[in-house]
């Protein structure tokens, strides 16, 4: 039986541990154990995970403008906004991956971006770069 994870640094842990075991790239199967902890740090430590593993952002972004080039990649243009968390409030006691699922399912305004030195940060708080599929 999984010990259950209801600490910030454990559930951490727990996922780079499943990470650095393997030789795949981040994945939900990463997630797969319980945990007791608010939605908002739960997303929080999402967010930290990806940008330590792989240097994508997750972002909440606002103004938001797509382009495809001609290699079918899409990239995407926005506003960082800060984000409407009051959903996040309360605990969720669960599977961490099925919270990423139903946490990102129907949600348009997040993004995970991968930034590179030609692309990222403009001007005025507004991001560049490729979007990626949230959660694979």
């Amino acid at each position: 039986m999984i010990k259950l994870k209801d600490t910030y640094e454990k559930i951490f842990e727990t996922v780079w541990h499943n990470y650095t075991c393997g030789d795949v790239e981040l994945n939900l199967l990463h997630f797969e154990f319980p945990v007791h902890a608010k939605k908002a740090e739960l997303l929080e430590i999402y967010a930290k995970l990806v940008k330590t593993i792989n240097g994508d952002d997750v972002v909440y972004l606002t103004n938001i403008q797509k382009f495809v080039d001609g290699h079918g990649a899409t990239y995407i243009s926005g506003t960082v906004a800060e984000p409407d968390l009051s959903d996040f409030e309360d605990d969720f006691h669960g599977n961490f991956s099925e919270f990423l699922t139903s946490c990102f399912k129907d949600r348009i305004d997040w993004y995970r971006i991968s930034q590179n030195e030609e692309l990222g940060k403009l001007p005025h708080g507004d991001v560049f770069g490729e979007k990626l599929e949230l959660i694979v």
